[in-house]
């Protein structure tokens, strides 16, 4: 690398040196088709030390329509040398993937899905936010919910490059625990919208217990939708399987909402459950009055009178308790 960029540094004060860079495409694809991927780098890399005003501009080109052309081959090639004994220097790689990522985007997206170095798929990470947004179309095409582990480093881009709950629609069905772990993690960094609460519920009933701790603390009713509500209502119909803690997390989000559903949805977990309830279903009650007498959602007021009238003595009580709190 050091002979070449000689070479194109003496070349640069002459009038050859457009010349020579005219040829080099052919060079490099000569190079690429003998599996002479160092020398590429080397002929890629030298062209950005050209210090000569004048034919910087020249060079940079030559190097952006080599990057291009080249990407793979480029990309195989740091894969295979960086972060090994005697392999490419951090610097030079740095270097040479900001080149391709300004250059070729989806090529370098394609490489860091399969990339199995660790330290360049950190680097490309790093660098592909600059291709911006435009990007996420392409990524979300690669997170489905097929995707396993090999899938982190993709999932790592999606707040980088601007990306919402949306984006992690499909890969959050994944089968692999480890994404499921990444998707919950990612979604800590984001809004907290619609979206997002419709992967929360469905991860309250992951089987891994520890994603169902992390996630029910990103409870937010009002992003609830109608359809998260029914979920809800589905985790709420086994109170056994829910445990007190995270009963009390969806009677407050439900207390949140502005849905009508998330009213009604309330005002049936009054009902008494049978002639005998222990402490905690009753404080569980007064927590669900307590957050239907809150509740924003139009039909809530109409419902939580109905239910301070309520022949059942338990409902009626609860509800008088919480008439007596502030809204």
């Amino acid at each position: 690398r050091a002979a070449i960029a000689e070479v194109f540094a003496m070349a640069s004060n002459t009038r050859q040196f457009e010349k020579l860079c005219r040829r080099l495409p052919a060079v490099a694809a000569r190079l690429a088709s003998d599996g002479r991927r160092q020398a590429l780098m080397g002929v890629v890399s030298a062209l950005s030390e050209v210090q000569r005003p004048e034919a910087r501009g020249l060079a940079a080109s030559a190097a952006t329509t080599l990057a291009r052309a080249s990407a793979p081959e480029l990309l195989a090639e740091l894969e295979r040398t960086l972060g090994v004994p005697d392999g490419v220097s951090r610097d030079l790689a740095a270097d040479l993937v900001r080149l391709l990522v300004g250059c070729t985007p989806h090529v370098v997206l394609d490489h860091l899905e399969h990339s199995q170095n660790a330290a360049l798929r950190d680097m490309l990470v790093d660098a592909l936010p600059v291709a911006g947004a435009g990007l996420l179309p392409v990524l979300r095409s690669k997170l489905g919910a097929q995707a396993g582990a090999s899938a982190l480093a993709l999932l790592a881009l999606v707040p980088l490059l601007g990306g919402t709950a949306a984006d992690l629609a499909q890969v959050s069905r994944s089968r692999d625990p480890q994404v499921r772990h990444e998707v919950a993690r990612l979604l800590r960094t984001m809004p907290q919208d619609e979206q997002a609460m419709t992967i929360v519920v469905r991860y309250l009933s992951d089987p891994v217990l520890e994603l169902r701790q992390g996630v029910k603390m990103l409870l937010r009713g009002d992003q609830f939708s109608p359809q998260v509500i029914e979920a809800v209502a589905g985790l709420l119909a086994d109170p056994q399987q829910l445990g007190d803690d995270l009963h009390r997390r969806l009677l407050r989000a439900l207390g949140a909402s502005r849905h009508d559903a998330a009213a009604q949805l309330l005002a049936t977990q009054l009902q008494p459950h049978g002639l005998i309830e222990s402490k905690a279903t009753g404080e569980l009650r007064e927590l669900a009055a307590l957050a239907l007498h809150r509740c924003p959602a139009p039909a809530a007021q109409r419902l939580f009178r109905e239910a301070l009238v309520s022949p059942v003595g338990r409902v009626r009580k609860a509800c008088e308790r919480a008439a007596s709190e502030p809204r």
